[in-house]
């Protein structure tokens, strides 16, 4: 990873593993994912990284604005969750887990993002009304992972699980 400011100068390179990809700035330095790990670095020239959480399918982490907590996805056997964890490594809660595992296929939940005031997340999840594999849908929930709802929208989503940032939240 590199950074450049806005004039196009003062381009360096970040203190990153190579694997680098998917990184938020945050009130704690820069969070992205690696290919065996969530990691934390900072945008100084001396700068170090240092592993949050170790898993190799954990990715798309995203800082919480004006905390210390970041949420990612990870691959859970045939689908994908939600998660949060602290800056520095402690706490990992799964923020969202099958409501039953009586459906032919799990559902994922995928591409979280804080809210402007990090009390909510929005993402996808392509969980339908019954609780099953269905269409791709825009859904929130509080940080803690209550109150979970799809909101009410018809529109037609396509996510290829490329790490890309699908949903955001305005100012």
């Amino acid at each position: 990873l590199s950074r450049v400011d806005a004039n196009g100068q003062d381009f360096r390179d970040l203190p990153t593993l190579t694997s680098a990809l998917a990184p938020d700035w945050g009130p704690g330095g820069i969070v992205y994912q690696s290919n065996t790990s969530i990691e934390r670095t900072q945008d100084e020239p001396d700068g170090t990284t240092v592993a949050v959480v170790k898993a190799p399918f954990y990715q798309d982490p995203n800082w919480q604005p004006g905390g210390d907590r970041i949420v990612f996805q990870s691959r859970e056997g045939s689908h994908w969750e939600i998660f949060v964890v602290n800056a520095d490594g402690s706490g990992l809660s799964a923020l969202t887990r099958p409501v039953t595992t009586l459906v032919d296929q799990l559902p994922s939940n995928v591409a979280p993002a804080w809210s402007p005031d990090g009390s909510q997340i929005v993402y996808l999840s392509s969980r339908d009304d019954d609780n099953s594999e269905g269409p791709w849908r825009i859904w929130v929930m509080n940080a803690d992972g209550s109150d979970q709802r799809p909101l009410p929208l018809d529109l037609p989503i396509e996510y290829s699980y490329g790490v890309e940032q699908v949903v955001s939240w305005g100012p």
